[in-house]
């Protein structure tokens, strides 16, 4: 059996990918890809690297980090769930909140760069996984919800390979920046990243919704 894409197929992921709705939508994601990978792939090696924390120690803390994660995507996510009914325009997208979210990602990152102890490392990292989480999360519904009948599952694969391919790219520029410079470049370039793709976002006229249904 052949399973290779055919043209079709190939055409029609082309033509998802450069829709409106997931043009501004991969422009929101890549405001905390960055975030995201640093997050995933350092933060246990900042831990022990910079602030001397005992490796056998790690486990609060990264599981804090995960928790805060699924709190920053229920939380936001239910907000958002929220905001149309009690506003009357549900085809307008959740900026305030989306605009919250990046900011504790920003901010969250960026306090690192002054954290001397465990401790305060964990606030910074627990409210850039509080923003992470939201931003994603309100990020990817939007856009799925504003992709035409019949790309709902492709829209959502695109966006799962930019993620992924976007950590995949990240890292590596991360771990040169680390090695040449220390953390503190590398957390503020990552801090700053956010800004410009949040505001982007933000102004960006999405089109109309459509209802989650296949």
């Amino acid at each position: 059996m052949d399973i290779r894409p055919s043209k079709a197929s190939a055409r029609q992921s082309l033509r998802i990918a450069a829709h409106p709705a997931m043009l501004r939508g991969l422009v929101g994601l890549l405001a905390v890809v960055p975030a995201s990978a640093f997050m995933m792939a350092w933060e246990a090696k900042y831990y022990v690297k910079q602030l001397s924390l005992a490796q056998a120690g790690l486990a609060p803390y990264l599981m804090a980090s995960a928790i805060a994660y699924d709190v920053g995507v229920v939380a936001f996510g239910d907000l958002a769930s929220r905001r149309p009914r009690a506003q009357g325009n549900e085809h307008e997208p959740a900026r305030l909140l989306f605009g919250i979210g990046a900011l504790l990602a920003a901010t969250g990152i960026g306090a690192l760069t002054m954290a001397s102890t465990p401790a305060a490392a964990l606030a910074g990292f627990l409210a850039g996984a509080v923003g992470r989480g939201a931003v994603i999360t309100l990020c990817n519904t939007d856009t799925i919800a504003r992709m035409p009948h019949g790309a709902v599952s492709a829209a959502a694969g695109v966006i799962a390979s930019v993620q992924s391919l976007g950590a995949i790219v990240v890292n590596p520029a991360v771990g040169t920046v680390v090695q040449r410079w220390g953390y503190g470049p590398a957390l503020v370039v990552i801090a700053a990243w956010t800004i410009p793709c949040t505001l982007v976002w933000i102004v960006w006229r999405p089109p109309r919704m459509h209802p989650l249904v296949e």
